[in-house]
Parts: structure tokens; C-alpha cells; sequence
């Protein structure tokens, strides 16, 4: 009897708009995904809003610390490439592994300004004790609190953006994206010039790291007082290990999830090989302040390069439901790999090419930074339900995060150390010969060029398949919650 009235319920599903394989209308894929996740489930105040945005550009400012601090940490603690790349690895690691729990707090209905107080508030006094750290094994320990307290802000706002609604997702998810961004230029302008100086007896890398840790502290303090949020159901019953890994098996059985991770993680290893840029850019002769310029430039690129990316896969959908936001993806990934031949193997590596560097620099940041906004959050958003996106974005996050810094960063140092001639230096920039800098100008400029063009190549394949992909899965999706309406 069961198998009689089963089969009449599928019968109902076939007919129904959306269940024959393809979406019922040309919106399917955007606003009629989810009905619950309109404007009116919104759980932010304006000033909430606000605050959110605040968070993401400390957030940003505290991430940019440690690249911008590279050659000085050279310096003062005679530390390799390797061994920078190691503090990376920490840092990286320990937010990928911790995201996945602090997403099934939120999934579960953990309070948002509880995670996001006490995240700032760990990040603040982990960082400022990194301040005072004297060995290589201290800032690892730091840098792996650091990453598991930026780890709980991830689900959150990720979450959070994804509720107001299908419309324009690529477009919020871009300005979000971009704040973080703002974060970094401040940072690098401000820590870069004086990484290397001293402050009233004390290295300026350190003094950076302090005044990042005491903003980090007062915002954690502001969103205790003035952060709201609608109330929700909290339910630690439905946290467990067990289940987050259930729902990962479950996003694993979704062929665009598969795909989308895969060239994540590939995606990841350029942009983490790029925190040797700023410590390339001092080799080639560039100032301290000239190399903070030039590498803000991708930063300030980027905050343009987001929003613009999130509105043009916004309109390519509208344009195309099953291949607009993939095509928006490949043209920026794809525009990336020339930009990075001409700026690392044509390019002088000398301050006389400070112009050229700047605008290549600019476009890098502009371009191939559309993917994430526009293509990968917006689609992965409509695949799965309300109370499970804050869950998949960790997951994606976290680990696309730790293959990047596992990898870029790694990458980058021992191609440079063992292949390319790099030699380790203990004095400022500004001590060492023109030869001395060339050597390892040429070796960090080849290592970057082979780590960043690769990835991206696999990149561009990989979105190619998500082009016949795309169509099954809505057509599952469909099925899928049309059987459980009726059921």
C-alpha cells in the first residue's frame, strides 16, 4: 500500500512546474528557490547591519597582518620563506578545521552576537599577545587562535546575507566581501611602512599588531552593547560531529558542490602565494611605502572588483538561469592567468617598472576576484536549505582555505628556496647589495608565476563542467522538495 501511495505522489511531482528537469521559469533558479528567505526573515537592524560590516573590515585588517609583516619577521626573528609560509599553514589550517563546528552552532540557532562578540574578542587578545611573541613556535600557537576565532565569523555572516533573500545575492555578497578588503589597505598602508622601523624602542611590526588587537577588543565590546538580533530557536540537540558530517555527505552528493569545492581549493592557492608580493616587491627596490602602495592597489581593485563582479553574474543570470553566473566565473578566472605572466616573466623586476606594477596590480584585484561573490555562494545558497547555509559555506570556506594555504604559501617557499636559488637574508633590504636583491627577486618572481598560473588553469576546467552540471542538480533540487511538500 505504501508503494501504491508513493508512486501517486510521484506521479503528482512530474507534473508539477520544475520537476521535469528543467526550472519552471526563467526565475527558478533565483527568487522562487526559497519562499522563507524573503526580506520579512531578516533578522538585522540597520545598526546591526553596520556593525556587520565593521567586523568584516577588522576581520580584514587582522588577516593582512601577517604578510605585510613578512620581511621584518625575516629580520627580527630569522625566519625562511618556509618557515613564514609555516605561520600561514597554522593560521589556515585551524580555521578550516574549526569552521564546520562553529557552523553547526549557528545552523542550530546559536546566538550570532554571542559567536561574533566572543570571536572578536579571542582574535583581539590572541593577536595582541602575538605582539610580544619572541620565537617561531609562540606565533604559531597564536596564529592557530587567531584562525580558530576568525573561523566563527564566517558561518555567521555568510548566513546572514543569504536570508535577505535570492535577489541580488551576488551583489551583497560583493559589498561584504569588499569591506574585508577595505580592512586590508588599511592595513597594508599603515603596518607596511613601519614593519621594518622602530617605535619608541619597539619594532613597528609589533606596534601593528597591537593597535589591530585593541580595535579587535573594542569591537567586540560594541557588539555586546548595541548588536541585535531576532530571537531564534535554539536547539543543541541537532549539534553533533556525527550530524555536521552527515550534511557534508550530503553536500557531496550534489555534483555542483563537488565541482565548486574542487576548484576552490585549486582557486585558494594563488591569492595565499600572493602574501609573498609585498616581500617581492621590497627585493625589486621598491620602498616600504612603495611596495605598501602597489599592494593595496589589488586590495582597492578588489573592493571595486567584488561589487562589480556580483552585479554582472547577477545580470547574467537573469540572462541565463544555467550558465549565466558560471560564464561570469571563467571570464574572471581566465583573465587572471595573463595578467600574471606579463607582471612576473615580462615585467624588469626593478622600481623603475612601479607604474607598470600598478596597474597590473589594480587589475588583479578588479578581475579575477568574481568568482566567490557572484558564481560559487549564490549558487551553492539555492542548492541547499535555509538551516544548512551557513553549514556548506564553512565547509566550502574551510577547506578551499586550507588546501590554499597549505599549498600557496608552501609552494612558493620551497620553489624559491630549492629550485629558483633564494637566499635567506638577515639584514633590511635597504643593507643588501643590488645582486643579493636580484637573486631573490628572480627566485620569489618565478615561484609566484608557476603557483598562480596553474591553479588557475585548473580553475577555468573545472567551471567549464559545472555548464552541464548545473541544469541536473536544480532538476534534483526540484524534485526533491516538491515530493516533500507533498509528502
Amino acid at each position: 500500500m505504501y508503494a501504491d501511495e508513493k508512486m501517486k505522489i510521484e506521479g503528482a511531482v512530474k507534473r508539477q512546474p520544475g520537476a521535469t528537469g528543467q526550472p519552471s521559469s526563467a526565475a527558478d533558479y533565483g527568487s522562487s528557490v526559497d519562499v522563507t528567505t524573503s526580506k520579512e526573515h531578516s533578522s538585522q537592524s540597520p545598526a546591526s547591519a553596520r556593525l556587520l560590516f565593521l567586523v568584516c573590515m577588522v576581520e580584514g585588517m587582522d588577516i593582512q597582518l601577517l604578510p605585510v609583516s613578512f620581511k621584518a619577521m625575516e629580520t627580527c626573528l630569522g625566519m625562511t620563506p618556509t618557515m613564514l609560509a609555516r605561520l600561514a599553514i597554522c593560521q589556515g589550517v585551524a580555521m578550516s578545521l574549526s569552521g564546520p563546528a562553529w557552523a553547526a552552532v549557528v545552523d542550530a540557532g546559536g546566538s550570532r552576537r554571542a559567536l561574533l562578540m566572543y570571536g572578536t574578542l579571542l582574535w583581539g587578545v590572541a593577536t595582541m599577545m602575538m605582539a610580544f611573541a619572541t620565537t617561531v613556535t609562540q606565533m604559531m600557537a597564536l596564529r592557530m587562535v587567531v584562525g580558530v576565532a576568525l573561523a566563527s565569523l564566517t558561518p555567521v555572516v555568510q548566513a546572514i546575507i543569504a536570508e535577505e533573500g535570492t535577489e541580488d545575492m551576488g551583489y551583497r555578497f560583493g559589498c561584504l566581501d569588499s569591506t574585508t578588503k577595505v580592512g586590508a589597505v588599511i592595513t597594508i598602508m599603515c603596518a607596511t611602512p613601519i614593519s621594518e622601523k622602530q617605535i619608541f624602542g619597539i619594532e613597528g611590526w609589533r606596534v601593528s599588531f597591537a593597535v589591530v588587537a585593541c580595535l579587535s577588543i573594542a569591537l567586540s565590546a560594541l557588539l555586546n552593547c548595541c548588536y541585535e538580533e531576532k530571537r531564534r530557536v535554539w536547539r543543541p540537540e541537532v549539534v553533533s560531529f556525527s550530524a555536521e558530517f552527515s550534511k557534508f555527505y550530503r553536500y557531496c552528493g550534489i555534483w555542483t558542490f563537488r565541482l565548486i569545492l574542487l576548484q576552490g581549493m585549486f582557486g585558494m592557492i594563488p591569492w595565499n602565494a600572493l602574501s609573498f608580493l609585498v616581500m617581492f616587491l621590497q627585493y625589486c627596490g621598491i620602498s616600504d611605502a612603495g611596495a605598501a602602495q602597489l599592494f593595496s592597489l589589488t586590495n582597492v581593485g578588489c573592493i571595486f572588483g567584488m561589487i562589480i563582479g556580483g552585479m554582472v553574474a547577477d545580470r547574467l543570470h537573469k540572462w541565463s538561469t544555467n550558465h549565466g553566473r558560471v560564464l561570469s566565473a571563467q571570464f574572471s578566472v581566465f583573465s587572471g592567468i595573463p595578467l600574471t605572466v606579463l607582471m612576473f616573466y615580462f615585467v624588469t623586476p626593478d622600481a623603475s617598472s612601479y607604474g607598470i606594477y600598478a596597474i597590473l596590480l589594480f587589475l588583479m584585484g578588479i578581475l579575477p576576484t568574481w568568482a566567490g561573490v557572484g558564481t560559487n555562494k549564490p549558487i551553492l545558497a539555492t542548492l541547499v536549505d535555509q538551516d544548512s547555509r551557513g553549514s556548506v559555506y564553512a565547509w566550502m570556506w574551510g577547506l578551499e582555505n586550507m588546501v590554499g594555504v597549505l599549498v600557496g604559501p608552501i609552494v612558493v617557499g620551497i620553489l624559491a628556496e630549492h629550485t629558483y636559488g633564494y637566499e635567506m637574508q638577515g639584514k633590511k633590504v635597504s643593507e643588501m647589495s643590488y645582486d643579493e636583491r636580484m637573486t631573490n627577486a628572480h627566485a620569489l618572481r618565478q615561484a609566484l608565476l608557476l603557483a598562480i598560473t596553474i591553479p588557475w588553469t585548473v580553475c577555468f576546467v573545472v567551471y567549464s563542467l559545472l555548464h552541464f552540471i548545473i541544469p541536473s542538480d536544480l532538476a534534483h533540487r526540484d524534485r526533491d522538495r516538491d515530493y516533500d511538500a507533498l509528502s
